[in-house]
């Protein structure tokens, strides 16, 4: 096995593993597909890809990548319409690939709703099945692409030789997504909850506040699961705990739901506007009283101590 670092690799497949799979080997029916190269993508937000390969060089690579921030959560029915819009979208993407780099025949032969594997924390998935004519010889190729917590999980499988069917390449994809560590633990589940929103115009250049609204999370010591000065889009790790003594601290003695930040920077007809929106990742036990106002209450907090630092950078106040 190999691990390395490595350009763009089929096309727009540019995703991200959070950690790493533990098993280098997946066991399938009579076949077993054998971890050969671990690489990590030089694009922003883009990761790691890793490489399976089986008997007569059949292939899987599987990806993860975070999903791009918005202000609300994207979950339920915007869950279910990203990962139609996405898959289609990346589909499309290596037909393109394909046909620009070689005289194949390529097209897209169908595509359906699927579930994760049971015992998955993922919640949504869709089913590609890609069609290649080469010198007379037909391959199916296949896509799945499942989506859950804020994270896209794809996997691509192809069998050149034919020993491998559909039914193996789908038990395959099933332990490899199950071997995918989630990017946050909620032990009472995922919090369905709106996020808190606030928007702030000012009149500072878009490259000055990127910049500074970089600095001011980092300085708060917040950990980035997304990160794009150049798109001004930023969102937190979950955080937890905060520094001993501290207000934030106070607020979240005795629970621990995950606090999300997402940033946004944009233009509007006065400058430029930064947007902040903050939430609550894991869903609280419904006991005791008033647990929901004191989440409330640490997401508000945390927006706001965000907001003021970046104001701060940039020399402006509440």
């Amino acid at each position: 096995m190999t691990t390395r670092r490595a350009g763009t690799i089929a096309g727009c497949l540019h995703l991200l593993l959070f950690g790493g799979l533990e098993a280098q080997t997946a066991a399938t029916g009579a076949s077993a597909f054998v971890l050969v190269e671990r690489a990590e993508l030089r694009q922003p937000n883009a990761g790691t890809l890793y490489r399976y390969w089986g008997a007569d060089r059949a292939e899987v690579l599987l990806f993860v990548t975070p999903l791009p921030p918005s202000l609300d959560p994207c979950i339920e029915d915007c869950a279910e319409r990203a990962v139609e819009v996405l898959s289609n979208k990346f589909a499309q993407a290596v037909v393109r690939d394909r046909r620009r780099h070689s005289s194949d025949s390529v097209r897209v032969a169908g595509s359906t709703v699927v579930a994760p594997p049971p015992g998955s924390w993922l919640e949504q998935g869709r089913l590609i099945a890609l069609r290649t004519v080469r010198d007379s010889q037909t391959l199916d190729s296949y896509l799945w692409l499942f989506l859950g917590r804020e994270t896209l999980v794809q996997v691509r499988g192809a069998d050149p030789a034919g020993s491998n069917d559909f039914a193996t390449l789908e038990r395959l994809v099933s332990t490899l997504v199950l071997g995918i560590p989630p990017p946050y633990s909620c032990p009472d589940g995922i919090s369905t909850d709106t996020a808190l929103v606030t928007l702030f115009p000012m009149d500072v250049t878009l490259h000055k506040l990127a910049f500074r609204v970089d600095s001011a999370l980092a300085a708060l010591e917040y950990h980035f699961a997304f990160r794009s000065e150049a798109a001004g889009l930023w969102r937190t790790a979950p955080r937890f705990s905060w520094p001993q003594g501290s207000e934030l601290a106070d607020a979240s003695l005795n629970i621990r739901p995950g606090i999300e930040l997402v940033v946004m920077t944009g233009v509007d007809e006065e400058g430029s506007l930064l947007a902040i929106s903050s939430r609550a990742l894991c869903r609280m036990p419904d006991t005791p009283l008033g647990l929901d106002e004191a989440v409330t209450n640490l997401a508000q907090q945390a927006m706001h101590e965000a907001l003021d630092a970046i104001l701060q950078a940039v020399g402006l106040q509440r």
